[in-house]
């Protein structure tokens, strides 16, 4: 009588198969892969509407701009703003297309992406300090700008 070596049980180390678009998205942002996660959430929010895919959507484009700021700051600029697109009444996502225009040397778009930004949040001093940067390096004077209030004596000096 010959033995039989039983296989291992290879799928008990895998994680189940994801049921949905919804769980594809979560498992490729846990993983990093934004843009898998991205195509997933879509394909959700075209079959569901609900506030937490479109800001799980939101967080997945920010943080691929993020990650390609610097070798596709196109691409990057639109995932910035489809974020705050997504989600209108987060100021961080819109202080970040402002930080992006300004970072290209756009200072009309980032005055604009600032101001959105500080429209969302009066009291969003990132966006300030930026918008406030941005209009002296436009030759205005700041000083005479309501967001010239929200900054630290440090960051006016």
């Amino acid at each position: 009588m010959s033995k039989k070596n039983p296989r291992p049980d290879k799928t008990r180390d895998r994680p189940p198969a994801p049921i949905n678009d919804r769980e594809r998205g979560s498992q490729a942002f846990a993983r990093g892969d934004y843009s898998a996660a991205i195509a997933a959430w879509t394909k959700a929010a075209q079959s569901e509407s609900s506030e937490a895919v479109e800001r799980a959507l939101a967080e997945a484009h920010f943080r691929r701009a993020c990650q390609s700021f610097r070798n596709s700051p196109a691409q990057a600029l639109e995932d910035f703003q489809t974020a705050a697109d997504l989600v209108p009444e987060d100021a961080q996502y819109a202080y970040h297309v402002g930080l992006a225009y300004q970072r290209q040397g756009d200072l009309q778009r980032a005055m604009g992406g600032c101001r959105e930004a500080l429209r969302r949040d009066p009291y969003y001093t990132r966006a300030a300090y930026v918008l406030c940067l941005a209009l002296a390096q436009t030759g205005s004077d700041p000083t005479y700008d309501p967001a010239w209030n929200l900054l630290t004596p440090v960051q006016r000096d």
